[in-house]
């Protein structure tokens, strides 16, 4: 260990302080394992601990197809993802020493696993019926489509985009929304529309096919 000396001076004392500088092969230790927080569909908040030594900066590593790859860098011991694709990650940290610190860059810290998918978006159909006709109120953010059944026909539309070609629809719509039209016959639900939709006809849990009632 080669020590160095540093002067410091005032204008009535003259002061000799040692310091001390590690020798160029010295390897910061590890940084901690990243611990993962807030995760959501498209990202998450990775925190860790420090490592003990002359940081500079943080980087972060993807392991891709067996290889680790640079990810993202930072000056801090924590980091907010977004915008991630939908998929799994692992990832783990290593710390850069600072330039003339006689330090080296550390190894790669323990490794964390992680999953983020697109959510489905929230869905929600209100159907309420009669003798000869049917409206829907609901709440969605993006593009349905579905298929009438015989006898159903859509007629008009509140807070939404309609498009039909025979018995396709298509919707557009960005939170509540309406529709309605007619029908022959017993109402049908619709078919095609997503699993994930929340679907009431008159206020009940949605069967298939209800009779309907003047």
């Amino acid at each position: 260990m080669k020590r160095f000396f540093i002067v410091l001076a005032t204008a009535a004392t003259l002061t000799v302080a040692p310091v001390s500088v590690a020798r160029a092969d010295t390897t910061l230790p590890a940084p901690g394992k990243p611990v993962v927080s807030n995760l959501t569909a498209t990202g998450a908040t990775l925190t860790w601990a420090p490592s003990a030594g002359p940081v500079f900066r943080y980087s972060m590593q993807r392991l891709v197809d067996g290889a680790w790859q640079g990810f993202v860098s930072m000056p801090s011991t924590t980091v907010t993802l977004t915008d991630l694709a939908a998929g799994e990650y692992t990832v783990a940290v290593q710390s850069h020493a600072l330039v003339g610190s006689g330090y080296t860059s550390s190894p790669l810290s323990e490794p964390v696993t992680f999953t983020v998918g697109a959510a489905p978006p929230s869905c929600r159909l209100n159907f309420w019926t009669w003798q000869g006709g049917y409206t829907a109120d609901g709440s969605y953010t993006g593009r349905l489509t579905f298929t009438l059944p015989t006898g159903m026909a859509v007629t008009y539309g509140w807070n939404v985009q309609l498009t039909t070609s025979g018995s396709h629809v298509t919707l557009n719509a960005n939170g509540r929304f309406g529709f309605g039209g007619t029908t022959t016959g017993p109402f049908v639900l619709p078919t095609g529309l997503p699993p994930t939709c929340v679907i009431t006809i008159n206020g009940r849990p949605a069967p298939t096919v209800i009779a309907q009632t003047s």
